[in-house]
């Protein structure tokens, strides 16, 4: 292969790689909830530093593309591009070694997903191709080499990619939805622990009761309730379908609890509360909801025996059953 061809090769994987942090970067700004979200849910930091390092790296992402696709200062970029490559690669490892039910949104909702060796093996083809173009770039494709007219083309791109990546983004305080009595909830449909697909969205049980709850962060007093969910289940079966929507570290974590409480009716997995998160209301809690999905009764979850009393209670007169 002749040097002509070598360096037009190396170009364009130059060009390839700065596009696909471009990408990742535009993709994760224009779903950016999600991505706090699942990086929250490593449960490393805070909710605060959170954000702040899921823009910082959206930015940063931004700009390492940006730079090595139009090649300015190409080997800082590149170099920056290979240690976040590095860090992606460990992280995964460590997910997928670990068990962890850790979410990879590197592209956004494009490919989101839990790692995986797929994860791994897509890292490791574009750190070998960092590598690569680090110690062969071609060394005058430089932007200052540019004609002008195409310098404030790459320009004039930049900001309006920019700007587009700002304008389509989700807002980071994403108005909470309010449950009220009367209000139908929507999107019922989830994967239980057991890996069943569960779809509330209609029930052939005249109520439904969802239990919210987080495993691991919710007051241990007010989990002492499970017992109460296990009774209404048990005594209400005909009636009422019991639901647990239960956030945790893991699957594999909230598994446990439910296997330790001998909790029978389903549990879903809410990871990193995607869905609890929707709404403005704070665990644990009982939703009850009638056929048509509209809320008849919200109850806090308690380890008072006498509210709990209080709560089937109301359950009984709905159902109209006497004591």
């Amino acid at each position: 292969m002749d040097k002509q061809k070598f360096r037009i090769i190396n170009i364009a994987l130059q060009i390839t790689l700065g596009l696909l942090f471009l990408l990742s970067a535009i993709l994760k700004a224009t779903d950016l909830q999600q991505f706090i979200s699942d990086v929250q849910s490593f449960n490393v930091l805070s909710l605060g530093i959170v954000e702040k390092a899921a823009i910082i790296i959206v930015i940063l992402e931004f700009l390492i593309g940006f730079a090595i696709t139009a090649s300015i200062w190409p080997k800082l970029a590149i170099a920056a591009a290979v240690a976040c490559l590095v860090c992606f690669e460990v992280i995964a490892f460590y997910s997928v070694l670990a068990h962890k039910e850790w979410v990879c949104s590197c592209f956004g909702p494009l490919f989101r997903g839990r790692f995986s060796y797929s994860t791994i093996i897509r890292d490791t083809f574009m750190l070998a191709l960092a590598i690569y173009i680090f110690f062969f770039r071609a060394e005058e494709y430089l932007f200052k080499n540019f004609p002008s007219v195409i310098s404030n083309t790459v320009i004039t791109l930049f900001i309006v990619l920019f700007a587009a990546a700002l304008i389509f983004s989700h807002p980071l305080n994403v108005p909470k939805e309010n449950i009220i009595v009367g209000c139908k909830l929507t999107n019922l449909k989830f994967q239980t622990i057991d890996g069943e697909k569960l779809d509330l969205t209609k029930h052939e049980k005249k109520y439904l009761l969802l239990v919210f709850f987080d495993a691991k962060h919710d007051c241990a007093s007010c989990l002492t309730e499970f017992l109460l969910w296990k009774k209404l289940q048990e005594n209400y079966n005909s009636a009422i379908q019991v639901v647990g929507i239960g956030s945790a570290p893991s699957r594999d974590y909230l598994a446990l609890w439910v296997k330790a409480r001998k909790i029978k009716f389903p549990v879903v997995f809410d990871y990193g509360k995607t869905f609890i998160g929707k709404f403005n209301i704070t665990t644990p809690i009982k939703i009850f909801l009638d056929q048509n999905n509209a809320v008849v009764l919200m109850n806090e979850s308690t380890g008072d025996k006498e509210l709990q009393g209080g709560f089937t209670d109301e359950i009984n007169a709905i159902l109209d059953v006497k004591n």
